[in-house]
């Protein structure tokens, strides 16, 4: 999933700025959102994977200067599945 989020952070890096309206501006931010997202609602399997997470999370501007989120959804998006 980080891969997939940074490919995406990538492509949308890579579309010209001079039209942020754009069709193709618009597909890559909604895949960098998705990513994004779907970092949130996948839970780690263990201390390693949360480790390398947040890791990840703490250094990627969708999560240091996006503010939409809460903290219950951090912790969640952190906190290993029981089992």
């Amino acid at each position: 999933m980080i891969a997939a989020h940074v490919k995406a952070l990538a492509e949308y890096d890579a579309e010209p700025g001079d039209n942020p309206k754009s069709p193709a501006v618009a597909r890559a931010n909604a895949l960098v959102t998705k990513t994004r997202q779907a970092l949130f609602d996948h839970r780690p399997t263990n201390l390693a994977e949360a480790t390398r997470k947040g890791e990840f999370m703490a250094s990627c501007r969708t999560f240091i200067e996006w503010d939409d989120f809460d903290q219950v959804q951090l912790i969640n998006a952190l906190t290993p599945m029981a089992g």
